[in-house]
């Protein structure tokens, strides 16, 4: 019982971690009717929509579904203010851009697009901003993302130099979808260690286990012996004694 204890504490602690490491949908965008006129993503246009966190995640991926162009384009987050925010520059204010990658198209005109993500964020509001002529990105033949009505909780918005605001709502929203890992709090990775070292001490200091054999004599008389096991670091040592 001293060894399984701490066996199953650590088991359990381990299984809840596993929990953590899971990939998950972060965030979804709501969405309404299917528009029949997809979005462009361009030099011209970028599009996006903004999500919030409460704890502090990995994402992993961002889908959506575009095409379109066999040009490269730009996925960015962006910090907010709030989920209600747009961005404060035009098009980007210094800062507000924490993680960028760029992505390539195909002439499917639309398309599931996995585009792979590795940043961590703390709780907070952002944005995933799609569009083509940053970060390397060149988007000489405009793309389109899929398009749909907004409903009450849809966050879509767009870019537009020359239009006052540059950055406004829009009455449409996008497909997209945010997958990550939830980051466990500190504390939680103090009590895994603690865990593992609890298992640790307890391996090496060992644990008794007294086992009773009932075998016969040569003229087959019953008789009982007790086996004494002591595990060690490094295997077990067996004493054996009559009753």
């Amino acid at each position: 019982m001293k060894k399984i204890v701490p066996c199953l504490v650590l088991g359990s602690l381990l299984m809840t971690s596993q929990l953590f490491a899971t990939d998950i949908y972060l965030y979804q965008e709501p969405l309404g009717s299917p528009s029949p006129y997809p979005a462009a993503v361009a030099t011209w246009q970028y599009v996006g929509v903004r999500f919030q966190v409460d704890q502090p995640v990995q994402i992993t991926a961002v889908d959506s579904v575009m095409g379109d162009s066999p040009s490269s384009f730009f996925a960015a987050l962006v910090s907010l203010p709030s989920v209600s925010s747009l961005p404060q520059g035009n098009p980007f204010a210094d800062g507000e851009v924490i993680y960028s990658t760029v992505f390539n198209l195909s002439w499917d005109f639309l398309a599931p697009r996995d585009i792979p993500f590795n940043v961590t964020v703390n709780p907070g509001a952002y944005a995933i901003i799609f569009g083509a002529g940053q970060f390397g990105s060149s988007g000489y033949i405009s793309g389109v993302i899929s398009t749909y009505s907004t409903v009450p909780d849809s966050t879509g918005f767009a870019w537009v130099p020359g239009t006052t605001p540059a950055w406004h709502d829009t009455g449409d929203t996008f497909d997209v979808s945010i997958h990550g890992i939830v980051v466990p709090e500190p504390s939680f990775i103090m009590l895994i260690e603690s865990g593992v070292f609890i298992l640790a001490i307890n391996r090496k200091c060992g644990f008794k286990r007294e086992d009773r054999v009932v075998q016969q004599d040569g003229a087959g008389n019953p008789y009982e012996h007790r086996s004494q096991a002591l595990e060690i670091e490094g295997g077990l040592e067996s004493q054996v004694r009559g009753a």
